[in-house]
């Protein structure tokens, strides 16, 4: 285990709300060291487009399958977003 000298990763989860932005804003205000590296996690949930979609797979309209899952991924990366902002007024 590194000591605090040394440094270290702390992952913080964050999920969009406003618990996790006053966690995250705690965490840098309060316990932060310079020496510490931060790091965010993110889960989302996949979306469940071929559970709904028809059970003939050759009628799956996969431009709606991708449209699904890229709207997924670009709320992902706006979270993302937001937290590292967060860090970066912290220094």
């Amino acid at each position: 285990m590194a000591s605090s000298s040394e440094g270290g990763l702390v992952l913080v989860a964050v999920d969009g709300s406003e618990f996790s932005d006053r966690a995250l804003h705690f965490y840098l205000k309060s316990l932060h060291k310079e020496a510490y590296r931060v790091g965010l996690i993110y889960s989302y949930e996949k979306p469940d487009v071929v559970v709904r979609a028809p059970m003939d797979i050759g009628k799956l309209n996969i431009d709606e399958i991708e449209k699904t899952f890229r709207s997924s991924w670009d709320e992902a990366d706006k979270i993302m977003e937001k937290y590292k902002k967060i860090c970066q007024q912290y220094g």
